[in-house]
């Protein structure tokens, strides 16, 4: 199947989408497909791969052979925020689209994003959100593990800010100085906090939905627990992550002994 190029000058804005893999060859496809298919596409789809060693990237070059509009960046053994920076610094857009691996868009979700920016041409953030795809006990469990919980938003429960459903200014990028590279996850916390410090004009765009695949098994839940937890405390967030969580711990353990 031929991807075809978006015809330049389509859209008001351009967009760089930018996104980390690494070993993600059961998902890329899906994200791919998923952005190819946006409603409002990105002018340009950059990955930086962190060192694979499954089919991940041949599944990419695949896409690429077949005329897709995506740059495949090669590194070894990199963080998601030496990742990203990667991505950002060799894309050519102003405005820069953030997601994850494992994740699907909604076909509306660049849209949604960019809609803001019609609205609020002064902006210079746009957060969408995000949901897990929750369709057993297991990954319910896993979600109360290690996700915060929902908060309303313009009378819509959605999840707190998350770099995996963003759009942004390049210039906001190089003020904060990027992402920390030194981090396994958390990145994105520290990221979005120096923004939100630097005073930049930021917007909520509930409706701009990517949905995340959980880990489906009790040894990737537990380590990936482990990554958060050991990466929150380093970037000094403990108690905007664990704190929480274990109060929520604390209920249920409360109401189950009752």
């Amino acid at each position: 199947m031929k991807h075809s190029v978006k015809p330049a000058n389509s859209n008001p804005i351009e967009i760089s989408v930018v996104v980390p893999v690494r070993d993600e060859e059961d998902s890329i496809r899906m994200l791919l497909e998923g952005l190819l298919s946006q409603t409002l596409p990105p002018d340009e789809i950059v990955i930086t791969d962190g060192g694979s060693i499954d089919a991940t990237r041949e599944i990419i070059e695949q896409f690429i052979s077949e005329g897709a509009p995506v740059k495949l960046l090669r590194e070894q053994d990199s963080m998601p925020g030496r990742a990203r920076n990667v991505g950002v610094e060799h894309s050519r857009c102003d405005w820069i689209a953030f997601t994850d691996a494992g994740t699907k868009p909604a076909p509306d979700w660049l849209a949604s994003l960019a809609r803001k920016i019609d609205h609020n041409p002064a902006v210079d953030v746009i957060y969408g959100s995000f949901t897990p795809v929750v369709d057993s006990f297991f990954k319910e469990c896993a979600v109360i593990a290690y996700l915060p919980p929902p908060m309303e938003i313009e009378k819509t429960q959605i999840r707190p800010r998350s770099i995996a459903s963003a759009l942004m200014r390049r210039d906001v990028w190089k003020t904060v100085g990027g992402f920390p590279e030194h981090l396994r996850s958390a990145e994105d916390l520290v990221f979005m906090q120096r923004i939100e410090t630097q005073g930049f004009r930021e917007l909520r765009a509930p409706e701009a939905m990517v949905y995340w695949s959980i880990q489906a098994n009790l040894w990737r839940t537990f380590r990936r627990f482990v990554t958060y937890a050991h990466n929150n405390i380093r970037a000094g967030l403990w108690r905007q992550w664990q704190a929480a969580i274990f109060r929520r711990y604390a209920v249920l353990i409360v109401i189950a002994t009752l």
